[in-house]
C-alpha cells in the first residue's frame, strides 16, 4: 500500500482516527486489510459518540512505485449526529432486586455516548447469574436513539431463564480413591443448582492435591431444556496427553 487518506464528516473525527493507522503505508495490502479498516474506524467514530457512523474503504488503481506493484487507499467517514445519554438504568432481575448499579455504569447521563456504557457489568450480571443456576441468562442493552435530538437513552435488562440443577456426574478413568478426593474437590453434587464455575475451580483447586497430581481433564455436558436439568461428564488423563482433549 502507497498511501492511505483519511476524510471524515465532521472534520474533527479524522483528528481521531489518524493515529490509529500511522505506519499503515508501505505494508502489503490484502483485502483483510480493507475489513479491518472499515471495522477499526467504525469502532473509534462510535465510541466519540458518533453510533450512526457509516465507513467506506475504496482502492486506487493499481500503479507502480520503485519497482514494486502498489495501490492507495482511501477511507471516507460520515459520523452523522453525535450522540449524548439522555437516560441510563438498570434492572438486574431478581438476584439484584433493589440494588444500585449505577456506581457501576461506564458513562452517565449528559455524557457523549459510546457503544456500551455497560460492558463490565454486562459480563459480572452474565456471570454471576451463570454461578446460581441460570444457564439460559440474557443480559439486554439495546439503545434507544433520538436521532432528530441526537440523544440515545440505555436501559439493561436481565431475563434469567429457569434455574438448572446438576443431573448425572459421571468421573472416568480414576481410581475410587481418586474419584471420591474429585467429589470432595468439585463441591456439585447431583440434584444441586448447577454452578458453572465449579469446573474451572476444580482445575485449581487439582494443582494443589497430592492424589492428582500430573493429572487433568476434559469434559462434557448435555443439558436438557425441559427438565432444566444438566448431565456432566469428566474424563481423566495425564498430562502431556493433550491431543485427547475434547470439550463436549
Amino acid at each position: 500500500m502507497d498511501r492511505l487518506q483519511i476524510s471524515t464528516f465532521p472534520a474533527d473525527l479524522g483528528a481521531k482516527l489518524e493515529p490509529e493507522f500511522k505506519g499503515r503505508e508501505g505494508h502489503a495490502y490484502s483485502t483483510f486489510g480493507d475489513w479491518f479498516l472499515r471495522s477499526r474506524c467504525k469502532t473509534v467514530a462510535q465510541t466519540a459518540g458518533y453510533l450512526d457512523a457509516q465507513v467506506k474503504v475504496r482502492r486506487g488503481p493499481v500503479h507502480t512505485k520503485a519497482g514494486q506493484h502498489t495501490v492507495d487507499q482511501f477511507i471516507e467517514v460520515d459520523g452523522g449526529p453525535q450522540y449524548r445519554i439522555s437516560s441510563i438504568d438498570a434492572d438486574g432481575g431478581p438476584l439484584l432486586a433493589g440494588k444500585d448499579l449505577t456506581p457501576l455504569f461506564r458513562l452517565k447521563g449528559g455524557d457523549v455516548a459510546g457503544p456500551s456504557p455497560f460492558l463490565r457489568l454486562k459480563d459480572g450480571i452474565w456471570q454471576l447469574y451463570k454461578h446460581f443456576g441460570y444457564q439460559d441468562v440474557e443480559v439486554e442493552d439495546n439503545p434507544v436513539k433520538d436521532r432528530d435530538h441526537a440523544v440515545v437513552s440505555y436501559h439493561l435488562t436481565v431475563k434469567p431463564g429457569p434455574v438448572y440443577h446438576l443431573g448425572s456426574l459421571k468421573i472416568e478413568k480414576l481410581s475410587s480413591e481418586q474419584k471420591a478426593k474429585v467429589m470432595d474437590l468439585f463441591g456439585m453434587k447431583p440434584g444441586g443448582v448447577y454452578d458453572e464455575d465449579a469446573i474451572s475451580n476444580l482445575y485449581r483447586s487439582m494443582a494443589e492435591e497430592r492424589l492428582l497430581t500430573g493429572l487433568s481433564f476434559s469434559y462434557g455436558v448435555k443439558p436438557d431444556k425441559e427438565s432444566h436439568m444438566i448431565d456432566l461428564s469428566l474424563e481423566f488423563f495425564k498430562k502431556g496427553e493433550e491431543g485427547s482433549v475434547t470439550v463436549k
